[in-house]
């Protein structure tokens, strides 16, 4: 996503960090020498896809940045591979670093009925069939794909310290009617 972004974010900064240390190392070295302020770090949170031997619980890491840091966040394909106290944590870190009417921008898989039926219908989409509370997951590894039923994390936005979120759904369900694959929420800080 930082690379698109470089022809564009010409004043101000870019600060990016991901559980996978070599794709960070890969941006530090490609995109920071051109675009030194585009920065890049290492957030060495467990994830049993991404990051398996990771050192912290998603649920207990501390984003690299002081308050109200950043006037927009996003995170696209970010909580479609968090269990729920995972994305509970991430969207307060959020609300911590982003200043008083920022603006946050992510995707997520968002179960609000639209996909319940869609597999009978021939349209490909993810079968969460695996219940965990607000989450639903597919078989195997729950990391993989998580789906989040919308109330919970509607509720989970505001809660954390955001306005409720505009939902823009995505293409993941078989609609070809989305914006995206998967589906957005946006929502700004209170």
């Amino acid at each position: 996503m930082a690379i698109p972004l470089t022809t564009f974010l010409t004043t101000g900064t870019y600060d990016g960090f991901d559980i996978v240390e070599r794709g960070v190392r890969g941006c530090q070295k490609r995109i920071s020498p051109a675009y030194p302020n585009f920065r890049f770090q290492h957030l060495p949170a467990s994830n049993g896809i991404y990051n398996p031997a990771g050192a912290q619980r998603g649920d207990t890491v501390r984003f690299p940045y002081a308050d109200n840091s950043f006037d927009f966040a996003f995170l696209t394909s970010v909580f479609t591979h968090l269990r729920p106290a995972d994305v509970s944590h991430y969207l307060r870190e959020l609300a911590r670093v982003l200043e008083p009417g920022g603006t946050l921008f992510a995707t997520a898989f968002v179960l609000d009925g639209r996909s319940d039926t869609a597999w009978l219908d021939g349209r490909p989409v993810y079968r969460f069939t695996i219940v965990d509370g607000p989450a639903r997951y597919p078989e195997g590894i729950a990391e993989a794909a998580v789906g989040y039923d919308f109330q919970w994390l509607r509720d989970e936005i505001v809660s954390a310290g955001f306005e409720p979120p505009v939902l823009h759904a995505g293409q993941w369900d078989g609609s070809p009617n989305g914006v995206t694959y998967q589906d957005i929420l946006v929502s700004r800080r209170s």
